[in-house]
């Protein structure tokens, strides 16, 4: 489990579009049912520093129940009840099971990777302000929870 989930996701694809703020912020909190690290970061585009964006990174290492059925209910959720609707597709070959939702917000979107590999679940929320569209954003991110998921598992 992560010391600092902050330090250990490089962001490297993402980093081609954006600079990472020097203030990230990072939690740890171990149980004996589950290890939960988190890290929220500030982006702002190549060439700006104005910080539009905000990335949230979530790791839960599942010691003592299976997170499949919930993992798979909440992946294939399309949440309309109290807020704007969340539409969820599936992502292959990404873990044993990955989704990629999009949130559409007024001023931007919030784009939603997350994937179940073992007990580990992993989850990445971007809000982007930017002029970057999720699809532009999606193979960066999936390359980055790559890069990080393998990290994870040396």
């Amino acid at each position: 489990m992560s010391d600092n989930l902050c330090a250990d996701a490089e962001m490297a694809a993402l980093g081609a579009l954006f600079d990472r703020s020097d203030d990230s912020s990072h939690g740890e909190n171990r149980h004996r049912a589950m290890d939960v690290a988190e890290c929220i970061d500030t982006l702002a585009e190549k060439g700006s520093h104005e910080a539009g964006n905000t990335l949230t990174l979530r790791l839960k290492l599942h010691r003592a129940t299976d997170p499949r059925p919930e993992f798979e209910a909440n992946g294939e959720a399309v949440e309309t009840n109290t807020g704007p609707t969340i539409v969820k597709k599936r992502v292959e070959g990404l873990g044993e099971r990955a989704y990629f939702g999009v949130i559409d917000l007024s001023e931007g979107a919030v784009v939603i990777l997350t994937v179940l590999d073992g007990a580990a679940e992993f989850s990445f929320n971007f809000y982007a302000g930017s002029t970057h569209t999720p699809e532009q954003l999606k193979p960066l991110m999936i390359k980055d929870m790559r890069a990080l998921m393998a990290d994870r598992a040396r």
